[in-house]
Parts: structure tokens; sequence; C-alpha cells
């Protein structure tokens, strides 16, 4: 875990460089921006429902099923973007040396600087403060 803070710090400060850490890090960061995207999507959809129909709706606040929907959706939307960047890189820049495991790294190392702002947005959701939530997402 002190590994992947450090790596985090230094991606906070340099998100282009490329520097050899552990293949996890970038892994784990794309992950953890997933699961906070997840919870944002669940809650506020929630908060929504609630707010439209004027505080009648008495169902429930937390659903597994749409919790993984939403899950799996900012996985592969974020799948895709580096699937993406991976072809373009390789295919059309003709970068030989540019792996799939190098792209996990390169944009996780991008969306670091994503992951506060979403983890913010999570914990703003699980308050109910849907107004600062949808702000920061």
């Amino acid at each position: 875990m002190k590994g992947f803070w450090a790596w985090l710090i230094s991606a906070w400060k340099s998100p282009t460089s490329e520097v050899e850490s552990s293949k996890l890090n970038g892994y784990l960061s794309l992950g953890l921006t997933v699961f906070f995207a997840a919870i944002v999507v669940n809650y506020n959809f929630y908060n929504l429902i609630h707010s439209v129909s004027f505080g009648f709706y008495s169902g429930p606040t937390f659903d597994f099923r749409l919790f993984l929907v939403s899950l799996i959706a900012a996985a592969l939307v974020l799948f895709s973007i580096i699937l993406g960047g991976f072809a373009v890189k390789r295919m059309v820049y003709k970068d030989g040396s540019f792996s799939f495991n190098k792209a996990f790294d390169w944009y996780g190392r991008l969306y670091a600087i994503v992951l506060p702002f979403v983890a913010l947005s999570a914990l703003f959701s699980l308050l109910g403060i849907m107004s600062v939530s949808l702000f920061l997402a």
C-alpha cells in the first residue's frame, strides 16, 4: 500500500512521466475510479428518484443489481478508452514497444488525477448531498 501511495503522489505531480513501478498500481487506480464511479451512479440514481417523486418513493436506497450494472458499465467505458488509446499508439504511431499492460499503467497515471474527485463525489453521494456530488463527478 505504501508503494501505491508513493506512485499516486508521483502520478499527481507528473501524470505523463514514465516511471517504472509495480504493474498493479495502474490497475488499482483504475479499479478505485470504477468503484467510486459506481457508488456515485447508484446513490445519485436513488436520490434523483426520491427527489422527483417528492418524497413518496419508499423503495430501497441501495440496489446491488444496479450497483453491479453501473460497476460493469464504468469498467467497460474505461476499458474502451484504454483499448482505443492502445490501438492508436500501436497502429497509428507504430510504437512497437507500447504493450497493453503499459497502456493500463499509462492511463492509470492519467486517471489518478480524477481519483480524489470521484472519491469525494462518492462520499457526498453516500451522505446524500447530491448537488455537490454531481458537481464533482
